[in-house]
């Protein structure tokens, strides 16, 4: 189950148009790592897309809690996919919808 982010979150961008997106949740059973990645939503004329990133690791899953970072450039709405793998299996798999940077005044 993912807490963080939420489809429609909108997360603080900084001067140079960067922001780290907390990526949050539990699992609820084994796994050996969490990754996370990030896809521009169609019609989306900035940012740039992620490859897969490690936000937890086996030890980091010992509560069966996870919490880590993936950075994105602001330009558009984006697709967080997230998941868990025990070995080379994936155990869970989510999509968060619509998450986006902004510069809030």
């Amino acid at each position: 189950m993912i807490t963080s982010p939420t489809t429609l979150q909108v997360f603080q961008r900084t001067a140079d148009d960067q922001a780290d997106v907390i990526i949050q949740g539990t699992l609820s059973g084994p796994a050996d790592t969490v990754e996370a990645k990030a896809e521009l939503v169609e019609g989306a004329t900035r940012g740039k897309q992620t490859e897969w990133v490690l936000i937890a690791d086996k030890d980091d899953l010992s509560s069966g809690t996870f919490a880590g970072e993936l950075s994105l450039q602001a330009g558009g709405w984006y697709t967080i996919t997230v998941r868990a793998q025990k070995g080379a299996q994936i155990v869970a798999k989510t999509t968060i919808d619509k998450t986006g940077l902004a510069k809030f005044l």
